[in-house]
């Protein structure tokens, strides 16, 4: 068993060093691209862009509820060792995202149009732009739920070299399509909609013929196994209520914030939001690190790898978090500045709040992944989605009462924390969890490092007066201390060990470049 962990760990380490690269250079890729974007097109167009793509998005969490079925079938199959199952378990996957994507498409065909023409707040004269965008949304969605069964696959085989390849050359794509938005004379937001959706077909031919080349199984036959439907459509189904109420929450935000207060809390909005997204990257990375560890080692029937994975796994996700997290909000409004030049309104307070949602999602990602790798997330499911639609009611009534535009983000951010804890405390009918253990070994002593590293850090930086020199030094004090704090009191020796893997991968990585 000893020998099976650390060969796991190594996996985990190497995969993590490719995706730290893929994650530096997206983060500053995109934190770059976005300046950019919303110099060239403006605050108007930019809330305009980030408000149509919420029309098409509404509909996308029957995509996450059918990528989150494949994918753990997929990798179960392969922890399991049931390999003659996987062309199968592919082919009706293919079958079951064709018909999804055309659903997706015509509810959206429907309510798209007539949405922008008749109830979007923004100028008639952009109508037309907001229109085409649209339909350019629709179309790179469409390509990307088809693509979702072959990214499933690749992650799945734990084939993370390829996947941060994929990303990198993503964002260099990316990068091309700012360049090309100010080069060319035409409608900008038409242009920037149409650039991206042609990033998403390279995309998605790159990908199907590394998938084909090396995997035996992905080769589509014409099957119809009822009974594999059923369990993927049962499964689909249940993540489906969380999915749809993210979605849901996400996008009524976006509606309710365009109602009350027009175009320029959209555009404050979507700032935020890809900020934090950005930062969550550091957490995704790793993520798809331990993930197919979570449901393989499920599958296998390695329990007691399992448990400790999800306690290991926990702190890691905290620590790559806010290790990035806190130096960027103690900051923002200086960062903000130099970033964006003139930032959109509420920007920095729509990013503390998203950011202190993102924390907890962080710590918890690992709790709703073996939630995921049982396969019985029924119960999970609805107590999630019971906790999260509360931000829909919530919203409108703070709103349409005259409270303030971030009282709706800090409800956002409350009810994840109780998400959080509720999940803690399932967890221990559903795996067996030791939830004392939990909150005693990861949650209190991330707490005992969190208060020491911030505190010290604010008396620190509290009389520096230069902005520049504040970010620097706080920045640097904050590193300092919260670093060895979290490895020397917060891990343990086997934590201490996987950490060191981890950042070992990096280097060598780096290096090998």
């Amino acid at each position: 068993m000893e020998k099976t962990s650390h060969s796991k760990s190594k996996t985990i380490a190497k995969n993590t060093g490719f995706m730290f690269i893929r994650m530096m250079l997206v983060v500053g890729v995109g934190l770059y691209t976005s300046r950019v974007v919303l110099r060239v097109l403006g605050v108007e167009d930019f809330g305009t862009y980030n408000l149509v793509g919420t029309i098409v998005v509404m509909f996308s969490f029957l995509k996450q509820a059918l990528t989150n079925a494949t994918y753990r079938f997929l990798a179960f199959d392969l922890g399991a060792g049931i390999k003659e199952n996987l062309q199968r378990t592919f082919s009706m996957s293919i079958n079951v995202h064709l018909l999804l994507m055309l659903v997706i498409v015509l509810l959206s065909e429907i309510v798209g149009p007539w949405y922008i023409g008749s109830k979007m707040q923004i100028s008639p004269d952009r109508v037309h732009a907001a229109q085409c965008v649209f339909q350019f949304s629709l179309l790179t969605f469409a390509i990307g739920t088809i693509k979702t069964p072959f990214n499933s696959l690749i992650v799945a085989h734990e084939r993370m070299d390829f996947y941060a390849l994929t990303s990198i050359i993503e964002v260099l794509m990316k990068l091309g399509v700012v360049y090309l938005l100010v080069i060319f004379p035409f409608d900008k937001l038409i242009l920037y909609g149409f650039l991206l959706t042609c990033v998403s077909v390279i995309l998605f031919v790159w990908m199907v013929l590394y998938c084909r080349r090396n995997f035996e199984e992905c080769r589509y036959t014409k099957v119809w196994d009822k009974g594999l439907l059923k369990k993927l459509v049962n499964y689909s189904g249940l993540s489906l209520v969380v999915n749809m109420v993210d979605v849901a929450v996400g996008q009524s935000i976006g509606i309710f914030f365009n109602q009350f207060y027009g175009l320029v809390a959209n555009a404050g909005y979507g700032i935020a939001t890809n900020v934090n997204s950005h930062l969550n990257q550091f957490v995704s990375s790793f993520s798809q690190s331990y993930n197919p560890q979570i449901i393989k080692s499920y599958a296998a029937g390695q329990y007691e790898y399992f448990h400790k994975l999800i306690n290991t796994a926990s702190k890691i996700s905290f620590l790559l978090y806010f290790s990035v997290a806190f130096p960027i909000l103690f900051n923002i409004d200086y960062i903000l500045e130099i970033w964006l030049v003139d930032p959109p309104k509420f920007s920095a307070e729509f990013l503390y709040c998203i950011a202190i949602h993102s924390i907890f999602d962080a710590l918890g990602a690992p709790m709703w992944n073996s939630v995921h790798a049982t396969g019985d997330i029924k119960v999970h499911q609805w107590m999630m989605a019971a906790i999260k639609i509360m931000n829909i009611p919530i919203s409108y009534l703070l709103l349409s009462n005259g409270y303030p535009v971030i009282s709706v983000l800090i409800v956002y951010a409350l009810l994840n924390i109780i998400c959080w804890f509720v999940r803690t405390l399932y967890l221990r009918k559903l795996i067996d969890f030791n939830a004392g253990f939990y909150f005693k070994d990861v949650v209190l002593k991330l707490i005992f490092v969190v208060v020491i590293s911030v505190t010290l850090t604010v008396i620190c930086s509290g009389r520096i007066s230069n902005p520049l020199m504040k970010l620097i030094v706080s920045t640097l004090f904050f590193e300092v201390v919260y670093l060895p704090l979290l490895y020397f009191l917060a891990l343990n020796v086997s934590e201490r060990s996987l950490v060191n893997k981890l950042v070992q991968g990096v280097i060598n990585k780096i290096k090998n470049q």
